[in-house]
């Protein structure tokens, strides 16, 4: 993950991001940081669209097809990518053979099935992300306190994550 974030905030962005993960914390730092970075926040009111319930294959590309409007790119944002039918995802997988430069489409998915068609493909194309809990949590804890400014005795990590466990949103 720490790459994938490297490449991002250095302005390389693919043109679709589909994000699977059991920790929300991390598809939300992922996704904020691509959209800090494709549309600012004096844009997002033009270039930011946000897709949620059920998804539909035609409007997900129509958006992703419509220009920017004064920036420099548009962001299409899919809450949930799991409702889309199998048999109503061909515009999507059209899409993926030929995306548009100027536009970013994240997509998170709640369940991940690689034998489906488009998340086959999304894999093939590399677009297709599942984030995990890092290995070691210590290291984690202690990066996102000092993130926040905040010192923790080693100890009290240890003692934190026996307490809380493994769930990265509660650590």
């Amino acid at each position: 993950m720490d790459e994938l974030l490297k490449n991002i905030r250095a302005g390389k962005l693919d043109p679709i991001y589909v994000f699977h993960s059991e920790h929300p914390v991390l598809v939300e730092r992922v996704v904020s940081a691509i959209r800090d970075v494709a549309v600012p926040p004096a844009a997002r009111g033009f270039n930011y669209d946000v897709i949620e319930g059920k998804p539909n294959a035609a409007r997900i590309v129509a958006l992703s097809q419509t220009l920017p409007m004064m920036a420099q790119r548009r962001m299409v944002y899919v809450r949930d990518l799991v409702g889309l039918p199998s048999d109503e995802a061909e515009p999507l997988l059209t899409y993926l053979g030929k995306p548009n430069p100027s536009t970013v489409i994240v997509a998170i998915t709640s369940k991940l099935d690689k034998r489906i068609k488009l998340y086959a493909q999304l894999s093939k194309k590399g677009f297709l992300h599942v984030l995990e809990a890092p290995r070691q949590l210590a290291p984690w804890v202690r990066n996102e306190a000092q993130s926040a400014g905040v010192k923790i005795d080693p100890a009290a990590i240890n003692r934190l994550i026996d307490a809380v466990g493994g769930d990265l949103s509660r650590l």
